[in-house]
């Protein structure tokens, strides 16, 4: 008898039992997807860029007014790549606010509001201020600190204090706003009784807005107290000292500099400066960067050493965004707002709190964060439930909060408020940070049990009977949350990257086609992170003549560029490291990407008579040549493992019928797998099979 299978596309289903699936679905599969009624190999993953010279593990797209890059930060360097050049961008050391710039001639004077700690002949990056004038790279003259304090006479009382007699040591400093001078030589002061008090005088100090005294003994003097623009302090031992001498003086309020241009009118935004030397990042693998676009400006998040951005421009590196001093779990660009989610703020971690940043100019970034009755900025805790903040994206025209374990609306509404929140139903969170992408389906998102879609509502399950059991059994539970999510465009997928059991990298892909509803199991190269996004005209590495696949194995027509700059791509980085497109090549960076496709508990409406395969005829799209292995199989029950004949090599193109006689069972299988480098794409199946009685 000969039975036809149409539409293998229908995906694979690894969660039921296999004599529970539609005729197209299989039962098993590697490196296949389902799509368009076809079951296809995937396509590979070949190079695109130059070697990274560090892993990366946050990449993102970026088009400037002139060129398309790919930006990518390993542990502790960045860098852009334009397909032709890869250029390094790592910080210069972290970005300073400035309090004010005024000018004489092309003569700049800068202050600041914190110690600056900088000495003259430095060599610093101005930017941000306005006019543009004001900004560059400079040498350094430091403007003058304060004059450290000299004490003057002290004297003691024997009453109307504490302090025993002997002999007590004080010295003296003072400060402005922007830090303390060093302390005065120190000086002693006898005492008698055992209620004495001394009072500690000194001159006043030009420019000196208070005095810090420390005291009481010779050479290790400690804090006492802190008193304004007085001349006099008296000690009645009443406070236990605290708190060490200062080592230097950090008083000064600034430096100068002179600029190329002289500008039309002193500073009116004040922007930032840096040290001209690259500063390293600093943190662990699993801190997990997060950033964006935001009005033509990528910014970058490190929960360990804060909000950098880049505005495309080569000659320059990542800089400190200035006024910015929290740090958070993740930022994430949203309209003209920067959001940030579980900020540490003056060193108190707030897990539930969202904030956001005052509305950015267009063309620039936001310049406030701290929420005052002149800007919008602000933030709000939302701790209905206990689970920590994840991540957050856009869904048109509201952004998706995602926690552990719930979701909430963000949605510009104007006004006192800001943002109005609205939690969404269910309990469904984000398993880590990158873990949900935006589709036309709505939002994809790997919770912490399930992938699941929504469209700012209820999350319906895409995995629940499929291959969410599987899913969660195959990931490694220590690495879990190096799990992330990417779009492939091309084939319209969302890919689930994560690691199998073991594995420290994604070296597994579960691929969801959201026009076919189906899902298709990959293999990976040890991803670290992904993006999609534009390609750079610019990049060479897949031309015609760059084409390193052989004329027997390639799948590109003549002349053909794979890596078309002109269609939305999947960009891939791995810890090898390497960076690499998606659907290009027919290899994985010349690893060859063997396929298999695997459908059991074939009854054929008849679970109990005993069966025998003894021939299948598969309907191939493939050049011809193409060789498959096929096996026949059968099992007694419907969870019983197959026993299969040994592989017959079938040929598209010269082979009609894969011969071989499975032994008998109620319920038969049916494997194909092939080496080979051609693409293969299956879209029936025939079955040659007799059927005897029921033992």
């Amino acid at each position: 008898m000969i039975t036809t299978i149409k539409k293998t596309g229908n995906g694979v289903n690894k969660d039921l039992l296999p004599s529970e699936l539609l005729p197209g679905q299989w039962s098993d599969c590697l490196n296949v997807r389902f799509r368009n009624d076809f079951a296809e190999k995937f396509r590979g993953i070949q190079q695109g860029y130059s070697t990274p010279l560090v892993a990366p593990y946050w990449l993102q797209t970026y088009i400037s007014a002139t060129t398309r890059y790919a930006f990518y930060s390993g542990l502790a360097r960045a860098f852009v790549d334009d397909g032709v050049t890869r250029t390094e961008v790592t910080r210069f050391g972290d970005g300073v606010g400035i309090a004010s710039i005024t000018f004489v001639g092309t003569a700049a004077t800068l202050t600041v509001a914190a110690p600056h700690g900088r000495t003259t002949g430095d060599t610093v990056n101005v930017y941000l201020a306005a006019p543009n004038s004001y900004n560059g790279t400079f040498v350094i003259t430091v403007s003058a600190s304060l004059a450290t304090p000299v004490n003057s006479l002290f004297s003691t009382l024997p009453a109307g204090g504490t302090l025993a007699a002997g002999t007590y040591w004080y010295r003296v400093s003072a400060f402005n706003s922007v830090g303390e001078t060093l302390a005065s030589t120190e000086t002693s002061q006898i005492t008698v009784g055992a209620t004495s008090t001394v009072t500690v005088n000194w001159g006043a100090v030009a420019g000196a807005t208070g005095y810090k005294i420390y005291g009481r003994t010779t050479g290790a003097e400690l804090f006492i107290a802190s008193v304004g623009a007085v001349t006099t302090y008296t000690d009645t031992g009443a406070i236990v000292p605290a708190g060490a001498l200062p080592v230097t003086n950090k008083s000064s309020p600034g430096f100068t500099y002179t600029m190329l241009t002289t500008p039309a009118t002193n500073a009116t935004l004040t922007g930032a400066y840096s040290t001209n030397t690259t500063s390293n990042f600093t943190g662990a693998r699993d801190d997990q960067i997060t950033g964006g676009v935001l009005n033509g400006v990528l910014v970058m998040n490190n929960p360990v050493n804060g909000l950098y951005y880049w505005g495309g421009d080569i000659a320059t590196k990542l800089r400190k965004v200035p006024n910015y001093t929290n740090i958070a779990d993740a930022a994430r660009p949203f309209k003209n707002y920067i959001v940030f989610l579980g900020s540490t703020v003056s060193g108190v971690k707030k897990p539930h709190n969202v904030a956001w940043s005052k509305a950015a100019e267009p063309g620039a970034i936001p310049v406030e964060f701290v929420s005052t009755p002149t800007n919008d900025a602000g933030n709000v805790d939302l701790a209905e439930t206990p689970g920590q903040m994840v991540d957050c994206m856009p869904l048109g025209n509201v952004n998706i909060i995602y926690k552990q374990d719930s979701r909430y609306s963000m949605q510009y509404v104007g006004g006192n408020d800001v943002f109005a929140f609205q939690r969404l139903p269910g309990n469904d969170g984000l398993l880590s940070r990158g873990c949900v992408v935006n589709t036309p389906k709505g939002h994809v998102f790997l919770s912490n049990g399930d992938v699941k879609v929504h469209n700012g509502g209820d999350a319906t399950s895409i995995a629940d009977g499929r291959i969410r059991k599987w899913l969660f059994d195959t990931m490694d539970s220590a690495n879990a949350q190096r799990s992330f999510l990417c779009l492939n465009p091309q084939k319209t997928e969302v890919w689930v990257c994560f690691p199998s059991y073991g594995q420290a990298d994604c070296d597994t892909v579960a691929a969801w086609n959201w026009e076919s509803d189906t899902w298709g199991i990959r293999t990976a190269p040890a991803i670290t992170c992904a993006a999609t996004g534009l390609l750079s005209s610019a990049l060479t590495v897949g031309s015609w003549a760059a084409d390193t696949d052989s004329w027997e194995s390639d799948i590109t027509t003549w002349s053909e560029n794979e890596y078309s700059p002109n269609e939305s791509r999947l960009i891939l980085g791995t810890s090898a490291p390497l960076m690499g497109l998606a659907e290009t090549g027919t290899t994985d960076f010349g690893a060859t990407l063997s396929w298999m496709l695997e459908k059991q508990g074939i009854q054929l409406d008849d679970p109990d008579s005993i069966k025998v395969f003894s021939a299948s005829r598969p309907q191939f799209a493939a050049v011809a040549g193409t060789q498959v292995q096929i096996q026949h199989g059968s099992a007694m029950t419907a969870d019983g493992n197959p026993v299969y004949t040994a592989p017959v090599t079938y040929t598209v193109g010269t082979d009609n019928w894969a011969n071989a006689f499975s032994q008998g069972g109620r319920y038969l299988a049916y494997k194909l797998s092939s080496s080979s480098l051609q693409p293969v794409a299956l879209r029936s199946y025939d079955i040659d099979f007799t059927k005897g009685g029921r033992f």
